[in-house]
């Protein structure tokens, strides 16, 4: 999923409007955490995944998201335990 920067913007604003009205809005949590994985803030995104998770434990989507950042910072076992 390729996006410019300008879109990019468009689809974060759009995402912190919905965080403002729902803050435990799982789908805009999961847009602002693909985002910030896009970005290379591996930190944020897992911030975001965390809080989408919380909000929809059952939600695949957010736990596959959620896994590969914590892999992606180097920690293994914690990203695995996620997906099991």
């Amino acid at each position: 999923w390729e996006t410019d920067e300008k879109r990019r913007g468009e689809i974060q604003r759009s995402a912190n409007r919905a965080l403002g009205l729902d803050s435990g809005q799982p789908d805009a949590l999961f847009g602002i955490g693909y985002l910030f994985s896009r970005q290379g803030a591996l930190p944020q995104a897992e911030e975001a995944f965390r809080r989408g998770v919380q909000s929809a434990p059952d939600d695949t989507r957010l736990l596959r998201a959620l896994s590969g950042v914590v892999l992606g910072q180097g920690r293994v076992e914690e990203g695995r335990a996620l997906l099991v």
